[in-house]
């Protein structure tokens, strides 16, 4: 089964499609409850206002949010943690020891709202720095009380910061951006290998990670959340499709190394799920491909 819109999948975990630039099931957050409540991953500053919201309408109370959890840096991930700062009364936002000096340091906060703008074209991303937090690292958990607890894990890959959060009441996994996007309509996969920190063996190695605690429940940053054998295929086609991407990548890149050649090489071969993405941004998305593919050209 495949969730996508605001919803409670089970007793623990709650979903909430906070809408994106206004695209419905795009970006996902995940709320896991006990006793009291964390959120995963914290959306963009433009979806403060739509993840309160569905908060509310799950009917749980903001006081009783005690963490905010961003799984990396990105502006779509990390980029409303401050602003949810100043919602929830009672919440402490938890980072990987490299994300307490990326986002809390305006310089580099700078660049991210920047790589953010040049991706999805969107003037009206902003970033500040988180002010209360706390730093977690691999082997830690966090307990929210009535036997439910969040355990760390270090998934980079994607970026060297990517952390991910497994909750093994439910066997539920909150990936981030470590398997890819996974598109609902289409049924493919965008590896997620943007630049400037993706390295393709540890971004597979990170999979057959998560892979071995067998989940019985991925939840994506983007898309919503798949179950079971859905969840379990999804892995296995991650790896799969990212070779593939990095062959093709790479074949393009010998026919011609020109960085324009290599990203409208993907725009026209992956065309379909880069518009699903991000509708109006496939050469976009394409030009930050290849350069994560093809680190050489940064």
């Amino acid at each position: 089964m495949w969730f996508t819109k605001t919803s409670r999948i089970n007793e623990n975990v709650y979903l909430v499609d906070v809408k994106m630039h206004g695209k419905l099931g795009s970006t996902s957050v995940f709320l896991v409850k006990g006793e009291e409540v964390a959120i995963l991953d914290s959306g963009s500053n433009s979806t403060v206002e739509k993840l309160v919201e569905g908060v509310l309408n799950l009917k749980i109370n903001r006081e009783d949010v005690i963490y905010i959890m961003p799984s990396h840096c990105h502006f779509d991930h990390a980029g409303g943690a401050a602003y949810l700062e100043d919602e929830f009364p009672n919440a402490k936002v938890l980072v990987s020891e490299k994300d307490s000096k990326r986002l809390t340091a305006p310089s580099i906060i700078e660049k991210l709202i920047e790589g953010g703008k040049q991706t999805f074209g969107d003037p009206g991303i902003e970033m500040k720095p988180i002010k209360n937090y706390d730093i977690v690292k691999e082997g830690d958990s966090v307990n929210l009380g009535k036997g439910v607890e969040i355990q760390i894990l270090e998934t980079i890959g994607h970026s060297r910061d990517h952390i991910s959060f497994y909750e093994p009441k439910n066997r539920f996994m909150f990936v981030g951006d470590a398997v890819g996007i996974h598109m609902p309509k289409t049924n493919k996969i965008i590896p997620t290998a943007f630049p400037p920190e993706f390295e393709l063996e540890t971004f597979v190695a990170t999979i057959k990670k998560i892979e071995s605690f067998q989940p019985e429940i991925i939840g994506f940053a983007h898309f919503g959340a798949k179950t079971a054998r859905e969840g379990y295929l999804a892995l296995k086609d991650t790896i799969k499709t990212t070779y593939k991407w990095n062959n093709d990548v790479i074949k393009a890149h010998k026919e011609n190394p020109d960085l324009e050649y290599v990203a409208n090489f993907i725009a026209k071969n992956y065309g379909e799920q880069l518009n699903e993405f991000a509708p109006n941004h496939a050469i976009d998305l394409a030009r930050s491909l290849a350069q994560g593919f093809l680190p050489m050209t940064n």
